[in-house]
């Protein structure tokens, strides 16, 4: 049965057991627990990730429940999809007949689909510097901005999800396909079994016995099974510590500098480098930018311990001429303050439980790094899930192990590559110059998996790739030793543009230039033919993936 609470959805489950039917105590300020239910699968968090993963469970018969800590709809931060990002929900879409994710997928799509549900257009990813410029004019662009467009118009363009309004559709989806939901639920006991996992769950003012044979933690930084299991944290090998402070703003006006660029520079996933941090702005179609900054705790140690409006104030004085763009805005709720933004779980899975890679743990915002290893590691998980009635006589997932090492390997990979960026942030040049690494080797990614050649990238960051994923790891290593050198600041990029351009030209498909003049790069489709053979390809089958994705005229090419 499905009721509504306090303006949010709870499902009743339909496997409550007779024996095991226990009343609230007649104690004040006592309880008991109330009901015993009983599932295949229990998930911790309904973001997008949960529900995403209930309703791939509920196509293999799973009886499942979602635990939610709050209620929606909840204000949480904006996030930004990207080209591969997109890719993978289609494929989850295809692969689990969930037809309603390809409407999210371009910001065309979700206009048309979706013309009440809140969406910003994003073309690419924007970057300007005013951390440390140089003390005369910058010489080559690169000293001072970025842009990498991701699409070649608005239509196909990638999107920022308001997550309030896409979590209540995709929460509503959820229960159409017949998942359960309790918000305001919080477990406070778990005991791991042979042949299931038990949890008290204090929903309100009750207390619940669930058994379930399968836990999957979908809940985020706030990882409920780590919380309940007592599995703690570890720091990240190469990216700092940091913290951040953010909110929804009103009034923000973009005024970026911008000579001449492939798309209007705010239609993007904007970057402001600043000293020992960065500000990110989104900016939805309904007038409203989600924004915030991150400040590295080793520069700026005694901000950390400051409200959110005080480390908001020191961004905007950071960030000089641009904070103009600020001057009338208005949060439309108080900022908030995140004291810890990277983390990583010593933990992961067990034999009937695994985390997302949300939840296992998380590097930086910086390059949206977050979103394609989610979607991996529910891919992975999901494949390993077994059918239910054979789940029910006591068989295991079969690759939840291999799906954990997959997902450390490619937090390992993401924590070197953006805790090598922050190394570079003094230095905007090299700053961009690396960037470079991640764009080449997302869109070769993206490129060989739309043309059917998934192998050709194994994993993000070809993580399932040895051979080239220890080739960047080794190239990361190099750009550190040359920004460490005791060298003029021209010779440190040249170092490094070089290094950069050997190591992505067997993957560079997107025509990537560290010399190009200016650092502008549009989403032209001349180079993918001109690339072909990178993808073990050829112009026609390039030709045909384009037109069958909408990105080219059929008089085009």
């Amino acid at each position: 049965m499905l009721i509504v609470s306090q303006g949010a959805y709870r499902a009743i489950g339909p496997h409550e057991s007779a024996t095991a039917n226990f009343t609230r105590a007649q104690v004040p300020g006592v309880l008991m627990i109330k009901a015993r239910y009983d599932w295949d699968l229990v998930i911790f968090g309904s973001g997008f990730a949960g529900c995403l993963m209930a309703m791939i469970a509920r196509k293999r018969g799973y009886r499942t429940l979602i635990l939610e800590r709050h209620q929606h709809p909840r204000i949480t931060l904006g996030e930004s999809t990207t080209p591969l990002t997109n890719l993978l929900l289609e494929e989850l879409a295809v692969t689990y007949e969930l037809d309603f994710l390809h409407s999210l997928t371009r910001w065309g799509r979700w206009k048309k689909t979706h013309p009440a549900m809140k969406v910003g257009l994003k073309r690419g990813f924007t970057f300007y510097s005013h951390s440390n410029p140089p003390e005369t004019e910058p010489s080559s662009s690169w000293q001072k901005e970025l842009m990498v467009a991701a699409s070649p118009r608005d239509d196909l363009a990638d999107t920022h999800w308001w997550r309030e309004d896409l979590d209540v559709f995709l929460l509503e989806k959820a229960i159409e396909h017949g998942v359960h939901y309790w918000d305001q639920s919080q477990p406070m006991m778990w005991e791991e079994h042979p042949n299931h996992i038990q949890l008290h769950v204090h929903q309100r003012d009750e207390v619940h016995r669930i058994s379930t044979h399968l836990v999957i933690d979908a809940s985020g930084g706030a990882s409920a099974v780590a919380s309940l299991a007592k599995i703690p944290t570890k720091p990240l090998k190469r990216t700092p510590q940091t913290f951040s402070a953010y909110s929804h703003f009103e009034g923000m006006t973009p005024k970026l500098r911008s000579s001449a660029f492939p798309y209007p520079p705010h239609q993007a996933a904007v970057h402001q480098l600043i000293p020992g941090g960065w500000i990110w702005t989104l900016h939805f179609d309904h007038q409203v930018a989600s924004a915030g900054v991150v400040f590295s705790e080793q520069q700026h140690p005694s901000l950390k311990s400051k409200q959110p409006e005080i480390i908001w104030q020191e961004a905007m004085k950071l960030a000089g001429n641009a904070a103009s763009s600020w001057s009338q805005a208005q949060p439309l709720y108080p900022l908030k303050k995140l004291e810890r933004v990277s983390f990583i779980h010593q933990r992961v899975h067990g034999s009937r439980w695994i985390m997302l890679p949300s939840a296992a743990g998380f590097v930086d915002p910086l390059l949206s790094t977050g979103f394609p290893m989610t979607l991996l590691g529910i891919q992975r998980i999901a494949q390993g899930l077994p059918k239910a009635e054979a789940l029910v006589q006591g068989e295991l997932p079969s690759s939840w192990e291999q799906a954990a090492k997959w997902n450390q390997r490619e937090m390992h990979l993401a924590d070197e590559l953006i805790g090598t960026l922050y190394t570079c942030m003094d230095c905007f040049e090299c700053f961009a110059t690396t960037t470079l690494i991640y764009f080449a080797s997302v869109s070769y990614a993206e490129t060989v998996r739309r043309l059917s050649k998934p192998h050709l990238a194994p994993g993000f960051l070809f993580s399932e790739d040895a051979s080239r994923s220890d080739a960047m790891l080794e190239l990361l290593v190099t750009i550190r030793q040359h920004k460490a050198m005791n060298a003029p600041r021209a010779q440190k990029w040249e170092s490094i543009r070089k290094a950069v351009f050997e190591f992505m030209e067997p993957i560079n498909v997107i025509g990537l230039d560290p010399w190009k003049e200016p650092a502008h790069f549009p989403a032209s489709m001349d180079p993918l033919f001109e690339n072909a053979f990178k993808c073990e390809s050829s112009s026609q089958a390039i030709r045909s993936m384009l037109l069958r994705e909408g990105m080219l005229a059929c008089e085009d090419g």
